[in-house]
C-alpha cells in the first residue's frame, strides 16, 4: 500500500468515526453538499498573500506550534488563493480536528479525498 493510499485510508476512517454518529444512514449526498457547501463559503473570506511556497511554509510553522486558530485561518485564505490541493485540505483536516471542528473536519476530509492523487 502507497503511502498517499493509507492517507487515504486514514482520512476515510477518520471520517466515518466523526460523521456515522451524526447521519442515520450515513447519506453521503448530505456530507457532499455540506463540504462543497463549506468550500464555496472559503471564497468569501479573504485570500491569502504569497506564492504557494512561502505560504505552505508559514503553515507548516504554525500547524507545529499553539496557534490552531492562525493556521486555520491562513489555510482557509489559501483556498480563495487558488492553492487548493490534497496537503492543504489534509492539513485543514487536521487543524480542525485540533480545535475539536468535528463537523468541518469532516467536510474537509470529505474534499481531501476529491482533490487526492490516484
Amino acid at each position: 500500500m502507497t503511502a498517499v493510499m493509507r492517507r487515504l485510508a486514514s482520512l476515510f476512517v477518520a471520517l466515518v468515526a466523526i460523521v456515522a454518529p451524526n447521519l442515520a444512514a450515513a447519506d453521503l449526498q448530505q456530507l457532499s453538499s455540506a463540504a462543497y457547501e463549506y468550500r464555496n463559503n472559503l471564497y468569501s473570506v479573504p485570500p491569502s498573500s504569497g506564492d504557494y511556497e512561502q505560504l505552505r511554509a508559514q503553515l507548516d510553522d504554525l500547524m507545529a506550534g499553539t496557534d490552531q486558530a492562525a493556521a486555520e485561518t491562513l489555510a482557509e485564505g489559501m483556498v480563495p488563493a487558488g492553492y487548493e490541493n490534497y496537503d492543504l485540505w489534509r492539513s485543514l483536516f487536521e487543524i480542525k480536528t485540533k480545535l475539536g471542528k468535528g463537523l468541518d473536519a469532516a467536510y474537509v476530509a470529505y474534499l481531501a479525498t476529491e482533490y487526492a492523487p490516484d
